[in-house]
């Protein structure tokens, strides 16, 4: 239809305001329609429920063997490629945080210009998982990332394997696939599975040597924990302690593929996996 008559037909504002309050209204229900078929199909259950409990602070994440980390800052650094190039310098240096609920808003907030430059397509990037220094101490047995895609067609819901590694012991070298880049729609269209098995010997008492976390992607998810675009890490427990490593400590080492330093220089005594989630420009 030309636009012309389209807005001709519409008549006035505020009928347009009319329209498109009832077009906002059936797409969020399509999103959560979408959102809790995604994580009926990776087995989470409630969506909200299992979404919050991967993010939230405390005794939640506590006895979770792998945490989730970010970097606030990075969704601005992301903005554009040739934004994070120029950025990276000035950003090294950067404190990570544990991720929760909480930063989901500051993201989304830096994250977006106007109503209309917001992209719908991010590209997701999971790299190498990279080994604490003492390698034999290694806490992680296995690593896997499935991604659960909404699609138009029956069955509706289409998973795809994106990560996988696996410890195969001392005498062989561990089994992993390479870093990989997909794009997404969000928010809604894509959900992370995200399983774990630790070594029981290298962990400390309470903390789960086996689980999962599931990670809707976007930052409007109905959950409200959808991850924005942004730089993350999955850390292992330390390889010292046995217990998850204070995030806050470490900075950003102005590398995206080894994005988290010592500040002292030493090295680190944890495994992690970095997940970098990026707009695709429109």
């Amino acid at each position: 239809m030309d636009r012309r008559k389209f807005l001709s037909g519409v008549g006035t504002v505020g009928t347009i305001g009319v329209v498109a309050t009832g077009f906002a209204v059936r797409e969020s229900s399509a999103t959560k329609a979408r959102a809790g078929g995604l994580a009926q199909a990776a087995g989470a259950g409630d969506q909200t429920r299992s979404a919050s409990n991967t993010a939230q602070t405390g005794k939640a994440l506590a006895a979770d063997g792998v945490t989730l980390g970010y970097l606030p800052g990075s969704a601005g650094m992301f903005a554009t490629p040739v934004v994070e190039r120029r950025m990276r310098a000035n950003a090294t240096g950067l404190r990570w945080a544990r991720w929760d609920v909480s930063l989901t808003t500051q993201t989304n907030q830096s994250a977006i210009h106007s109503l209309f430059k917001v992209s719908s397509l991010v590209d997701l990037s999971i790299g190498v998982l990279r080994r604490a220094d003492d390698a034999a101490a290694s806490a992680v047995r296995g690593l896997d990332i499935i991604a659960h895609f909404a699609i138009d067609d029956a069955p509706y819901f289409a998973p795809f394997s994106a990560w996988r590694y696996e410890a195969t012991g001392l005498s062989a070298p561990p089994k992993s696939t390479q870093p990989i880049t997909f794009s997404a729609r969000v928010p809604g269209f894509v959900a992370l599975e995200v399983n774990y098995a630790l070594n029981p010997s290298a962990i400390a008492t309470g903390i789960s040597s086996a689980g999962t976390l599931y990670l809707p992607i976007g930052a409007n998810a109905p959950s409200g924990a959808g991850l924005a675009n942004g730089l993350y890490v999955f850390a292992s427990p330390s390889a010292y302690t046995g217990v998850q490593p204070d995030l806050s400590a470490y900075v950003f080492s102005g590398n995206v593929h080894a994005p988290v330093a010592d500040p002292s220089g030493r090295a680190l005594d944890f495994d992690y996996l970095t997940l970098a989630i990026r707009p695709v420009a429109v």
